[in-house]
């Protein structure tokens, strides 16, 4: 029984990196996409924290390159980079598994703006 109790464990574990990978490669493509069109990078921090919403926003960590927005002209490429930290949730597990996961998801599209 103790054995069947894990492995339903370590799905469960493994279910909640599947879905936060998910929405993190929504988010960067969301993100990616509002920069190319608005070159704005207020906006895209927001539009990948409005993906990301149910995912816990201290965790996340966004990265847009080329950083400066006055750098990047039409035809130009633009990444989203979208990073998050997942603990692992259930106690006893950190003995088979990682105390945490790193997720990471990036974009990249050509700039439509300047």
């Amino acid at each position: 029984m103790p054995l069947v109790l894990l492995v339903a464990l370590v799905l469960a574990q493994l279910g909640i990196l599947l879905f936060s990978h998910l929405i993190l490669v929504q988010a960067a493509r969301d993100g990616v996409r509002e920069g190319v069109v608005t070159n704005d990078n207020g906006a895209i921090i927001e539009k990948v924290r409005n993906s990301a919403a149910l995912l816990d926003q201290s965790k996340l960590k966004i990265t847009i390159s080329p950083a400066s927005s006055h750098s990047r002209g039409i035809g130009d490429s633009l990444t989203v980079s979208v990073r998050y930290r997942v603990s692992t949730i259930f106690p006893g597990l950190d003995r088979i598994l990682p105390t945490f996961f790193t997720i990471r998801s990036s974009t990249s599209m050509r700039m439509e703006k300047e």
